[in-house]
């Protein structure tokens, strides 16, 4: 047998190295907020709780691809050791199914109330978006709920008939359904949140084209996540309804697209806070420059032209510096405006 495995470290890599990528966003998403000393809201706590149901996620996920010899070619596995020991297993997988379930419909309901930040004002909106909440709480708590109770797997792709000394319990293909379900319960409600940045943005008149079309591209960017679950779906549902395996089963890691799809929807749940951090930084450089333009031409008057080795494009800007018709102004004049537009967000 190899003593490396490149298919399963990159799934190891995956599941634990994707959380802490989603943490870096998640704490530049906090520090945005305290430098703008905007209080942090329900849509700030409810994406730190899907992060924190991620890293928990991390711990049953090593042990699935541990267990089951992900990424490993069938033929290099122990025969005598090809399944695992399934009172362990069941554990694990009651474990996933709790901490995995939560962690998009949370980063969803943060997207909402991120919306009824700058949406609470107009009526239809906020109804429309408290009916999205509600899809989304409904089908996260009942298949939440359901999953608890899936029944003890054995060998030979069976299960116990009861569980938890008696009660009755989800066959495997029932569990397979409420899988399915929720992938396709996650992806309708990115197509319903799509359309309301949109029409905030339409509402907004004092933004620009710029940035009307950047807070609808910052709010796109989860048309990723659903590609990524649509593709998972496709390459899961057999094996999930239908237990049609390939013969070399165990050397595949669509098992790790899961956890790249939850982290890469946190990261894209914080773009929209973050970009007010990246207009302040890039205001703040707007200034710097300024303040050298004005500095270098106080100089010139002081000293005479030769002072100075910048070339008369820089030189003509910084006159015009201090008419006001600056582009470094008309760039700052944008950028609060951009800001303005933000800070309700």
């Amino acid at each position: 047998m190899p003593s490396s495995y490149p298919l399963q470290n990159l799934c190891l890599a995956v599941i634990a190295g994707t959380p802490a990528i989603a943490g870096c966003f998640v704490g530049l998403r906090i520090y945005a907020r305290r430098r703008a000393r905007i209080a942090l809201g329900w849509d700030d706590y409810l994406v730190v709780l899907a992060l924190l149901f991620s890293f928990g996620l991390i711990y049953p996920s090593i042990r699935h691809v541990i267990i089951w010899h992900v990424g490993i070619h069938i033929w290099d596995v122990d025969q005598y050791n090809l399944e695992p020991n399934y009172t362990e297993y069941h554990k694990i997988l009651i474990a996933y199914n709790l901490l995995y379930t939560p962690i998009l419909p949370l980063v969803k309901a943060s997207i909402i109330f991120l919306l009824l930040r700058a949406g609470w004002v107009v009526t239809p909106i906020r109804r429309t978006l408290y009916g999205i909440l509600v899809f989304v709480i409904g089908a996260c708590l009942g298949p939440w709920l359901a999953l608890i109770f899936l029944c003890p797997p054995l060998t030979g792709e069976t299960s116990e008939p009861t569980v938890y000394g008696g009660l009755s319990c989800l066959t495997p293909k029932q569990g397979g359904i409420i899988y399915v379900f929720l992938v396709t319960a996650n992806m309708f409600t990115d197509l319903l949140i799509l359309p309301i940045p949109s029409l905030l943005v339409y509402r907004i008149r004092n933004a620009s084209l710029q940035s009307r079309l950047t807070v609808i591209f910052s709010f796109a960017l989860s048309l990723g996540v659903t590609a990524m679950g649509a593709i998972r779906l496709k390459l899961n549902y057999q094996g999930i309804l239908y237990k049609h395996h390939e013969s070399d089963w165990t050397y595949t890691i669509v098992y790790c697209l899961s956890h790249a799809e939850n982290n890469v929807a946190i990261v894209i749940a914080c773009m929209p806070p973050l970009r007010s951090l990246i207009l302040r930084w890039a205001s703040n450089k707007d200034e710097e420059a300024l303040v050298r333009d004005q500095s270098d031409t106080i100089n010139r008057r002081i000293y005479g032209e030769s002072f100075t080795l910048r070339p008369m494009s820089a030189t003509e800007d910084a006159k015009d510096q201090f008419t006001g018709t600056s582009k470094h102004n008309e760039e700052y004049n944008d950028t609060n405006v951009d800001e303005e537009l933000w800070g309700r967000w």
